[in-house]
């Protein structure tokens, strides 16, 4: 829950200023509000547990976001408030929608790499293999 992604980062020394923070492969269910951090710009979250990326809100900021081996269905959360994500690493999930999954992300301007592969929604997209994209 929160409290113990709350405790992780406290336990990390995790200081307000980090630019880069690793939680992959802390058994989270459920982000906790990382709003202190306000310099924060990769954050790789990737192999937890988690099924929407929420408590992001007030990271505009972030660029990097590595949320691969989770179970995320849904991109509806903090996803919306972060425009600057270049980098967007979302294989192995379990997201099946292709048009909420590119509503989702059609904000997303500054986008390079997409991953999706290994979602039900990489069945959905009309390339072969064009389930991880380069944009730029």
């Amino acid at each position: 829950d929160a409290a113990f992604c709350q405790g992780l980062l406290h336990s990390l020394g995790i200081k307000n200023d980090t630019a880069e923070v690793l939680l992959s492969r802390q058994g989270l269910e459920e982000l906790c509000d990382m709003s202190h951090l306000k310099c924060l710009e990769a954050l790789w979250i990737n192999n937890n547990k988690l099924k929407s990326i929420r408590g992001l809100d007030s990271n505009v900021q972030i660029k990097d976001l590595y949320a691969s081996s989770n179970l995320i269905d849904t991109l509806q959360g903090s996803l919306r408030h972060l425009k600057y994500v270049r980098i967007l690493s979302l294989n192995k999930n379990k997201l099946a929608d292709l048009d909420k999954v590119l509503a989702a992300i059609s904000h997303l301007t500054s986008l390079e790499e997409l991953d999706l592969s290994a979602n039900p929604v990489a069945n959905e997209l009309f390339l072969p293999r064009a389930h991880h994209l380069h944009l730029s």
